[in-house]
């Protein structure tokens, strides 16, 4: 799950600058994928407390 976390934080730190260089495309993108990522997060964190 950790492993998870950091590479969501990476990808959001990785848009934030995509975006900063007008690179939009690849912003969504990226955007995209940290937020599949966000969702299996939270999923996980829905499951392991119950």
């Amino acid at each position: 799950m950790e492993a998870l976390e950091t590479q969501y934080n990476s990808l959001k730190d990785l848009a934030k600058s995509l975006m900063q260089s007008g690179n939009l495309a690849e912003y969504f993108r990226i955007i995209s994928r940290a937020n599949q990522l966000q969702l299996r997060i939270l999923e996980h964190g829905l499951r392991t407390n119950r």
